[in-house]
């Protein structure tokens, strides 16, 4: 199911190569990773107030010898969807070395890119909160989200979406903590990956890779997602 997802979505190019994936997981897969989500208190918090990080790296310690077997099935599909997601977003990978080492990346960096797959990590946001415009990680070569909106699948939440950004010839190697005001003169919004019921937003991680999530207030509502990637 997760392949075929992958598969049958178009790789958009604006403002940089990325996936918009409906209906990522099958309905059972979904309905039980929500069910089977770890209580808050064993998320650590994270670089804000209202963001707490489960990575099960570290944190399957924590879990029941039952729980840890139901993710570690979870693990194995999501590794299919990660390599689907590099095998569509191949063609496209110059958007990560051509900045470093020029446009003939492919003769340097070479056909093979090999790559990790990331621990999947949960992530939770409640009451307020925002992320300002980041890359990711140096590392990383792919990232995924897939939101877990408790809203039926019809319900789409542009406010509580992943906003993309167009670099106006700002580039970041890695995720530096910036200020709104400092990148706005710089980015320009683009798209918006709305939070909805099972999509997940796949892209490449470059150094004009920006995105964000405007600020917003939900009050005792979680905003939750699972976050996947390939490592290089």
């Amino acid at each position: 199911h997760v392949r075929k997802a992958v598969l049958a979505t178009p790789v958009a190019l604006e403002p940089f190569a990325h996936l918009l994936i409906s209906d990522f997981y099958p309905d059972d897969v979904f309905d039980g990773i929500m069910t089977m989500w770890p209580d808050l208190e064993l998320f650590q918090r994270s670089n804000s107030f209202s963001r707490y990080e489960f990575n099960f790296h570290v944190g399957h310690k924590k879990l029941p010898k039952e729980d840890l077997e139901f993710w570690r099935k979870v693990t194995r599909v999501t590794n299919v969807a990660n390599l689907a997601i590099q095998q569509r977003l191949s063609s496209r990978f110059g958007e990560k070395f051509a900045i470093y080492v020029g446009r003939d990346w492919h003769s340097i960096v070479g056909a093979n890119v090999d790559c990790l797959p990331t621990s999947i990590q949960l992530a939770t946001y409640t009451n307020k909160g925002g992320l300002s415009p980041h890359v990711d990680a140096l590392r990383l070569l792919t990232n995924a989200f897939v939101y877990f909106s408790d809203k039926d699948a019809s319900v789409v939440e542009p406010e509580l979406g992943t906003v993309l950004y167009k670099s106006k010839g700002m580039a970041i190697p890695t995720n530096w903590p910036l200020e709104r005001k400092a990148t706005a003169p710089f980015l320009d919004k683009a798209v918006v990956s709305a939070y909805q019921r099972n999509q997940c937003l796949a892209y490449i991680n470059s150094p004009v890779s920006f995105h964000g999530v405007d600020e917003y207030d939900i009050g005792d509502r979680h905003r939750r997602l699972l976050m996947f990637g390939s490592l290089l």
